[in-house]
């Protein structure tokens, strides 16, 4: 097929689809305008004018609107401290004795005793760090946990756990687990 024929072609082929479109369009709009008319309005010569008879239509009984409540409080900004209390070491096997501990609530570094107050509206995020001082290779681990309102409005404590293992030396293998203590108390 020559190239001028494969375009002419292809101008029929977008005259066509752009006819049918516009029929569509014409259709799809008529369709909506049913019952409207273009028609003059014509002049009643009777000086007696016809009203229709009344009709007497069932009354419509109102129905009941239902209004579903949540499960749960809406969210609220809930203004927070909350208490790095204690790092409780709860399993040890063989790993080793130079333990740090921290944890990091929304940015900010925080040891064992200190406090931090946070105002949230959904959830805040949290994790704990361990860290194993070795003179070869350290040992360190975190989890990352995320306290909800609802974590908050159970209880005033709050418990979260970290394990590490040794992947070298004479320990490889063995793991010790921290138990990290958080008090929040809502202002």
């Amino acid at each position: 097929m020559s190239l001028k024929k494969r375009n002419n072609m292809i101008k029929h082929f977008r005259t066509l689809s752009i006819a049918i479109l516009c029929m569509m369009t014409g259709f799809t709009l008529m369709s909506h305008m049913e019952g409207h008319t273009t028609a003059r309005p014509t002049t009643i010569k009777s000086s007696k004018i016809k009203t229709p008879a009344k009709i007497n239509a069932p009354a419509v009984k109102s129905k009941t609107v239902f209004t579903p409540k949540p499960k749960d409080k809406v969210l609220t900004t809930q203004i927070v401290v909350l208490q790095f209390s204690e790092a409780e070491l709860v399993y040890n096997e063989g790993i080793g004795n130079e333990w740090s501990t921290w944890m990091i609530i929304n940015g900010q570094k925080l040891y064992e005793g200190d406090q931090i107050t946070v105002s949230t509206t959904g959830q805040i995020k949290l994790s704990a760090h361990i860290l194993e001082d070795d003179s070869s290779q350290d040992d360190y681990n975190y989890e990352t946990y995320y306290i909800t309102q609802r974590d908050l409005q159970r209880g005033s404590s709050l418990t979260y756990e970290v394990s590490v293992t040794e992947p070298y030396g004479r320990g490889a293998g063995g793991s010790a687990t921290w138990r990290f203590h958080l008090t929040s108390e809502s202002i």
